[in-house]
């Protein structure tokens, strides 16, 4: 389940990062919890430090798929 959502979620975010066809569940888990972690240093972010935060975090696959459309879903909330 959770590597399909990786994958559906990297549907979304083609222009940032496309993810590899497979990815293996250990890896996914601590990534997961990453992004999470990272969010929460970025619920304040300009538009400037927002795409910092995609650039810097795109050579890591999963955090950068998951995290970016939770992202955009949080500010639309706030917004």
């Amino acid at each position: 389940m959770r590597s399909m959502a990786t994958v559906q979620l990297g549907r979304e975010t083609n222009d940032f990062y496309s993810p590899p066809s497979t990815m293996p569940m250990m890896v996914i888990d601590p990534m997961v919890i990453s992004a999470i972690l990272q969010l929460w240093f970025c619920l304040t972010c300009t538009s400037a430090t927002r795409k910092c935060f995609i650039f810097f975090y795109g050579s890591r696959g999963a955090t950068t798929t998951i995290a970016i459309p939770i992202f955009k879903y949080i500010k639309g909330g706030l917004d």
